[in-house]
């Protein structure tokens, strides 16, 4: 079975909205879908910094490590029976709501009303990791 390392990052703003990211569509979904940051660990990473790199590269915003609050660890979620990815959950306070995504992974962003993320998203695992995410903000 092949395991990837990945993280998933809530992005919240001042004002109690959280961002969501839409990939673009492709044959296997052709309206795209909707979801948090999400983004594999490297080799050498630490979850925590593959953190701070993936909102870096996918809103253009550098946010301090400090900033992010650690949620939880090993969440894993089935992709095939010979693939399984393993997730840590952190969620950071953007300090503005300016993002530059990269066309080709998001090409298009939406901050959102807490009552309405969960209606948007597309993956299970998404739904269910905002579900516990939710109750704690």
């Amino acid at each position: 079975m092949t395991l990837r390392r990945s993280v998933e990052c809530w992005l919240t703003h001042a004002d109690g909205e959280i961002l969501l990211l839409h990939v673009p569509p492709s044959a296997s979904l052709p309206q795209g879908f909707w979801q948090p940051l999400t983004g594999g660990v490297e080799a050498a990473e630490k979850p925590l910094q593959a953190a701070v790199r993936d909102v870096r590269e996918k809103t253009g915003q550098q946010v301090d490590p400090a900033a992010f609050r650690f949620m939880d660890d090993g969440v894993r979620v089935q992709v095939s029976a010979d693939f399984e990815v393993v997730k840590s959950l952190y969620v950071v306070e953007l300090p503005s709501r300016e993002i530059a995504t990269a066309p080709a992974a998001h090409d298009d962003h939406r901050w959102m009303a807490t009552g309405e993320v969960g209606a948007l998203l597309h993956w299970q695992s998404n739904r269910e990791t905002w579900q516990r995410i939710s109750a704690l903000l």
